[in-house]
């Protein structure tokens, strides 16, 4: 698209840690296993996959300065979405709305 158009592009990535790569670093650092593995070796698969996706995205977008990478880490579960960080309608009520705070302000998700 950006070919086309010639705009900018920023890609908003949901990412967790890379937690097998964490226990491995920890076990070369220390000698002593941080997390279990489960039987197939995995070390918490889910967050662990989505932190190799962060990892390769970084890798992909690294040489394309038009487009713009933000990794989200939420540090909570999904049932924190039904409660304080749940989504609102915006003012006319056609979008619903994430706010999250970056650092010493906040930027609004649409």
């Amino acid at each position: 698209v950006f070919l086309e158009d010639g705009l900018s592009r920023t890609v908003v990535f949901s990412t967790q840690d890379n937690v097998q790569e964490l226990c491995r670093k920890h076990y070369e650092q220390t000698g002593e296993v941080w997390i279990e593995p489960l039987d197939d070796g995995s070390i918490v698969p889910h967050f662990s996959a989505k932190g190799k996706g962060g990892e390769t995205a970084q890798e992909i977008l690294r040489d394309i300065p038009q487009l713009e990478l933000i990794l989200l880490t939420t540090p909570f579960l999904y049932s924190n979405f039904l409660a304080f960080f749940a989504p609102l309608p915006n003012e006319g009520k056609t979008q619903w709305e994430l706010c999250a705070s970056f650092g010493h302000g906040s930027t609004k998700i649409d």
